[in-house]
């Protein structure tokens, strides 16, 4: 970027801060200021792949004041979208560049790290990681704006960097898109792709079994299970039963070394099932893509993130515990695939005697009347608890399980009034 061009966004925030209105303390009151917001600029101007940010330095007392000037400063600027934020002591303006001035990030050019994922180029720095600090990641975004292509970067990335025997994947892909094809004979599969609904299901049960043998073994802890669920939205409402699996390993499979990484094309309250509002919490760690603007609160969990107003074609914000990212993801290309350790075939799937089910049951040891009471009187595991005792991560149980019978029954009663 020349320059010049460079200059445009520095006199774009020039302008807007000192012909905005601020104040000053002045003993027991405020005094109006003509001259406008007090600034000054902290370092130069950095280029990401799809925006420039201009760092500034304000008094906290105008912060909010400045908060709201972003639609003002894009008009100043002629940039589509101006986003600002607070990072610790400084303020910092995103100008996002015209689209034809954009540059493309490529998978195979970025390095890889064994302690995390490489999924693209920040907006402030030149490569944008994600580790497990926080053991689940969700993934929210319209068709065509990136999701799909952030999920591959993790996969590719991780087996990059990882021995078979480090890390396994379960990859469900119920809507059988074609972007995972190539992970087929990955040498890194625990089990087949799951390209259905019903396959999806099994690989959670899966999991779920593989939960409980860590919960006895702590050596097989060792070795990394990561999750990977496309649509996990639609997947809870064509599958109810899948919504109280997902929740059990949001709550319990992130110290076993089992990470769940979903992603959907809608943030909504039914994200994770019914009852999805607990698996929610347990994801922290969030990336999100161009979603609507009613949206954008689900998916992120601050406000004032406008993800609307992103271009897509991997346009983001990483959101991790409350921090904000920019970045683009990067592009796979043929090269980042053939490079894949592969297997001669792909793996067998799992026996039935290795996915959990009905005969999960009787390890939880779900007493019949704290199950009765759930089903007939209140599901709730503060109500559990208070009518029973324990702890909380039996009445939990519980309550999961009340609420995936109830989901059973509604399913049998439907098929039987459609005979």
């Amino acid at each position: 970027m020349k320059q010049s061009e460079n200059r445009l966004y520095l006199q774009a925030v020039t302008y807007v801060l000192c012909h905005t209105d601020a104040t000053r303390r002045h003993l027991m009151r405020r005094v109006k200021l003509e001259s406008g917001v007090p600034f000054r600029f902290h370092n130069r101007p950095v280029i990401g792949p799809q925006c420039v940010t201009v760092t500034i330095q304000i008094r906290d007392e105008d912060l909010k004041t400045v908060l709201t000037l972003g639609d003002r400063l894009a008009m100043a600027s002629g940039s589509p979208f101006a986003r600002v934020y607070r990072d610790l002591a400084l303020v910092r303006v995103e100008f996002t560049l015209p689209r034809g001035r954009w540059r493309e990030v490529h998978l195979s050019q970025l390095p890889h790290r064994a302690s995390s994922a490489t999924i693209g180029q920040k907006a402030l720095g030149p490569v944008a990681r994600v580790d497990w600090h926080n053991p689940h990641k969700s993934i929210f975004g319209a068709t065509r704006s990136g999701k799909t292509t952030c999920l591959a970067n993790f996969i590719l990335s991780l087996a990059r960097t990882h021995q078979p025997g480090e890390y396994q994947f379960l990859i469900l892909n119920p809507k059988n898109d074609i972007t995972f094809q190539p992970f087929a004979r990955l040498a890194h599969l625990a089990a087949p792709l799951a390209n259905n609904y019903e396959d999806s299901a099994n690989l959670l049960r899966f999991a779920l079994a593989e939960m409980e043998r860590r919960r006895q073994d702590n050596e097989r802890c060792r070795q990394r299970w990561v999750v990977v669920v496309d649509e996990v939205s639609q997947l809870t409402q064509i599958n109810p039963e899948t919504g109280p699996m997902l929740t059990q390993l949001s709550q319990m499979a992130g110290g076993l070394n089992i990470n769940l990484l979903v992603a959907s094309q809608a943030a909504n309250p039914s994200v994770f099932g019914d009852k999805g509002s607990l698996a929610k919490a347990n994801f922290p760690s969030r990336i999100v893509f161009q979603l609507p603007r009613e949206q954008a609160y689900l998916a992120t969990g601050l406000e004032g993130q406008h993800t609307e107003k992103l271009g897509g074609d991997g346009d983001g914000l990483a959101i991790v515990n409350g921090r904000t990212t920019r970045f683009r993801a990067a592009l796979p290309e043929e090269r980042d695939y053939e490079t894949l350790p592969r297997s001669a075939q792909e793996p067998t799937p799992p026996d039935q005697d290795q996915l959990a089910g009905d005969c999960l049951v009787d390890e939880w040891q779900i007493d019949p009347d704290r199950l009765a009471y759930a089903l007939v009187i209140k599901n709730s595991a503060t109500a559990l608890r208070s009518q029973f005792g324990g702890g909380t991560a039996k009445a939990m149980l519980v309550r999961d399980y009340s609420q995936l019978l109830k989901q059973r029954i509604r399913y049998w009663r439907q098929l039987r009034e459609g005979a």
